[in-house]
């Protein structure tokens, strides 16, 4: 008896570091922007796995969830929202790597005459396609299987027409103490309340200062964080690695911008917590 399993696994995740990797293909960058001036951008996909692999791209229309997550639009879905799929277009739609070659896609951006203000975002989904089947493992029981995993991934690639800095507030925090085999000291919750038309991109950082002290320590940090255009609520948990003196004290928390966004400070909020 003879079972084929596919596996089609979205790893849709808000990755940090340079070269985003999944299976064993290397995405940078891992987010595109578009300013007022630009017009092309480019990808460039890596394989470094020891085996030739293809990759199928297409766009793809999601919603950012409040945890960070994902949520793929159907077509009707997405009827009225702004997509980057309407104004640009890539090449190529698919390819074929050798082993440590790479690639580059070039994205067009076809801007119109007086396109509304605001963030036009799609994404763009590599799918690992299916290699040449391999001899499938016997088991003692003489069942052959087949374990066949395709992983995708997408990075977002966003228009601005104009940029207004969205206006961003701790709406709750609350610091939970662990006793986790990491040795981290406590989880630092948040819950972000967020308005505008356009995204922030930055970090979250912690800080804290004990009364008896005048000086502020960081004692937790977020790298890559995306709240997109659509998203009013974000939900993000931090790890406060380094006990601190016991007591009352104060917890500062930024949200300072990345990339394009450097040089901004989205939020900054100061609570009195007593650990």
């Amino acid at each position: 008896m003879k079972y084929s399993i596919g596996v089609f696994f979205a790893a849709l995740l808000l990755m940090t570091g340079t070269l985003p990797a999944f299976a064993d293909l290397l995405v940078t960058p891992k987010r595109v922007v578009f300013d007022d001036r630009d017009r092309t951008q480019q990808v460039v996909l890596i394989n470094s796995s020891n085996t030739a692999r293809s990759y199928r791209l297409e766009w793809r229309e999601q919603q950012q969830l409040p945890n960070g997550g994902y949520k793929t639009l159907t077509q009707e879905e997405a009827q009225g929202r702004k997509m980057a799929s309407e104004v640009m277009r890539f090449s190529p739609r698919q390819v074929r790597l050798a082993p440590g070659e790479r690639q580059v896609i070039k994205i067009l951006a076809r801007r119109r005459a007086n396109m509304e203000l605001g963030e036009y975002r799609s994404h763009i989904l590599f799918a690992a396609l299916p290699i040449a089947e391999e001899p499938s493992s016997v088991a003692d029981d003489g069942i052959q299987m087949r374990l066949n995993v395709l992983v995708s991934y997408s990075i977002p690639v966003i228009m601005n027409v104009g940029y207004e800095a969205p206006q961003i507030f701790v709406s709750d925090m609350k610091v939970t103490p662990t006793a986790s085999p990491d040795k981290k000291f406590a989880d630092i919750e948040l819950t972000f309340d967020k308005t505008g038309d356009y995204s922030a991109y930055g970090k979250i950082k912690a800080y804290y200062r004990p009364a008896s002290e005048q000086d502020y320590k960081e004692v937790a940090v977020l790298n890559g964080v995306n709240m997109f255009a659509e998203t009013n609520e974000y939900l993000a948990r931090l790890a406060w690695m380094r006990p601190p003196e016991q007591g009352a004290g104060d917890l500062k928390i930024l949200i300072e911008g990345d990339a394009e966004h450097t040089g901004l400070v989205f939020a900054e909020e100061v609570f009195s917590i007593n650990l």
